[in-house]
């Protein structure tokens, strides 16, 4: 396990190198900060996942400028506060058995950005606000993408407690959807 922000604060910059771990912890206690920026190259991350704000009361910020990020697991706001953006034709690849989890502990704030031509994430479920308050943003040419599931599996998307989506004009498939702010912000509750 890699961290970065244990007890205090860290920051990595890779820059148009590799770094490969089996785990990596971005802001790992209670008032630590935590920041790992990739400009290009590319970052592989093992089974232990990646964490951004990994503990109640930590900030993490990852920021992906081109490049490319490998992992199975990403939970963005893990139990605390946690920020990440995928720009510059950056992506981040999971395969179809990958898990992104936005807001994933109870009082975490999760928040997750893909913008700009070329820029995509790519994963086989992804969770938005799942005990903490999860937010994924879509804009000007980034894409996210969740592989397709046999109809007998559980949902590969799954919006819950205070989750928010924001894509221009792609969301408007319901009547409700059409009256949110022009469809650029749209916010669903939670139904336990």
């Amino acid at each position: 396990m890699f961290f970065i922000g244990t007890s205090n604060h860290g920051k990595l910059t890779v820059d148009g190198g590799s770094l490969s771990a089996n785990g990596v912890q971005v802001g790992d206690n209670s008032g630590s900060t935590g920041g790992l920026v990739q400009n290009g190259g590319y970052v592989s991350v093992g089974a232990g996942g990646l964490l951004v704000a990994a503990g109640t009361g930590s900030t993490g910020t990852v920021v992906i400028n081109g490049g490319n990020l490998t992992t199975g697991y990403l939970s963005v706001g893990n139990l605390g506060t946690g920020n990440m953006a995928v720009q510059a034709g950056g992506s981040v690849s999971m395969g179809s058995t990958g898990n992104v989890i936005i807001g994933t502990g109870t009082g975490s704030t999760g928040s997750m950005t893909v913008t700009g031509a070329g820029s995509n994430v790519s994963t086989g479920s992804l969770t938005v606000g799942s005990q903490g308050a999860g937010t994924l943003t879509i804009s000007s040419g980034g894409s996210f993408s969740v592989a397709a599931r046999p109809p007998s599996t559980p949902p590969a998307v799954r919006l819950r407690s205070t989750a928010e989506l924001s894509r221009p004009g792609d969301w408007c498939r319901r009547r409700a959807e059409r009256a949110a702010s022009s469809c650029r912000r749209i916010r669903w509750a939670a139904r336990r």
